[in-house]
């Protein structure tokens, strides 16, 4: 699977939105955080890419 390397997989979308507002908080200055739904293995990943 492409995504089985990502460190960031969460089980549910308010997860996701959770650990985006930290790497948010963390880094001020970077791009937007956005969450999406992967169909390759049903869990949530972050990206700084349009979806």
């Amino acid at each position: 699977m492409i995504c089985e390397g990502k460190s960031g997989r969460y089980r549910t979308e308010a997860e996701a939105r959770q650990s985006a507002g930290w790497v948010k908080s963390q880094n001020p200055g970077s791009h937007q955080m956005k969450v999406y739904h992967c169909d390759q293995c049903g869990m949530w990943h972050l990206t700084t890419r349009g979806l």
